[in-house]
């Protein structure tokens, strides 16, 4: 199905290249329908009651509730970007369906930095930092923050060997991760299932969140010119080590052009780098803002 529906929107492209299919819950429809008519239906259909059975023992085991959601990333042409997808009280389990190498963490053995460290990095105070803080979460993440090559470089397999069909690994919170690149020798797919729980928090996880090294800079409280400098950072770490990292293909249409330009044009001006960092969070923090038309000013800048 994943081969099938490449180029619509019945599945979604996550980073890493992988494609991303809903088996139960949220927009799980188009799948459940190819299963109703696949001539395995009785086997598919079993498979899937036993996965969400396997679930619901772990997340009761860690005193749990599971989600009703469950998707399968297929494919891994390449390393994700690291990320975060939770909220503290959940927890994520990844599956393997084939043997394959294990998902990436970033390295827990290394130091953890203060408050202030990052809070300089950020440009902000390091109150915010704080549990309750604006950026509570972000600390929760911190090598979201720290230098884009510096996390490559310290990303660690969860695992101590490859996996084999079947095997699992659980995630909580706060970790750092990322999917690997392509299995050598190249062979099928890779393919695993993602599914979740929650222990403490009332809500589940929703499956379209992820925290990405970029996200944080997003909001409105950090200088336009670090923001402008870490999309500059991450779109040229990809360039120069053959990575598809394009952080404008995330954001929904009103933002897309201008966090494109921030991260593909180098050396603008500090009035351009406000007019369109200021664009490209109007749709991201308030609904309610309506987009003011900048297209003659972009262009200009285009044709510059």
């Amino acid at each position: 199905m994943a081969e099938q529906h490449r180029s619509d929107r019945v599945v979604t492209w996550i980073t890493g290249k992988r494609v991303q299919v809903y088996l139960t819950g949220v927009k799980s429809e188009a799948f459940l329908d190819y299963v109703a008519s696949h001539q395995h239906r009785e086997v598919l259909e079993r498979f899937l009651s036993q996965l969400r059975g396997a679930l619901e023992q772990v997340a009761t085991a860690n005193g749990g509730e599971a989600s009703e959601d469950m998707c399968a990333l297929v494919g891994a042409e390449e390393m994700q970007v690291p990320h975060t997808d939770l909220l503290p009280g959940q927890v994520q389990v990844i599956l393997a369906l084939m043997p394959t190498r294990p998902t990436l963490v970033y390295d827990p053995q290394l130091p953890r930095p203060s408050r202030e460290e990052i809070a300089k990095m950020m440009g902000v105070n390091a109150r915010e930092l704080l549990e309750e803080g604006t950026f509570g979460l972000v600390y929760n993440s911190f090598p979201l923050v720290l230098p884009v090559d510096h996390v490559y470089q310290r990303m660690v397999p969860a695992y101590t060997s490859n996996f084999a069909a079947g095997d699992a690994v659980q995630i909580k919170d706060g970790i750092v991760h990322a999917g690997p690149g392509p299995d050598e020798p190249e062979g099928d797919p890779r393919v695993v299932i993602f599914m979740t729980y929650r222990t403490t928090r009332p809500e589940h996880y929703e499956l379209t969140f992820q925290a990405k090294l970029w996200d944080w800079a997003s909001h409105p409280a950090i200088d336009p010119q670090i923001a402008y400098q870490r999309l500059q950072e991450v779109y040229n770490f990809g360039k120069e080590n053959n990575m598809d990292i394009q952080p404008w293909t995330y954001y929904p249409p009103e933002s897309l052009e201008a966090c494109k330009m921030l991260c593909t044009m180098p050396g603008l001006d500090e009035t351009t780098v406000e007019l369109l960092v200021e664009e490209w969070r109007e749709m991201l923090y308030d609904d309610n803002l309506q987009i003011v038309d900048q297209d003659q000013d972009k262009g200009e800048l285009q044709n510059a």
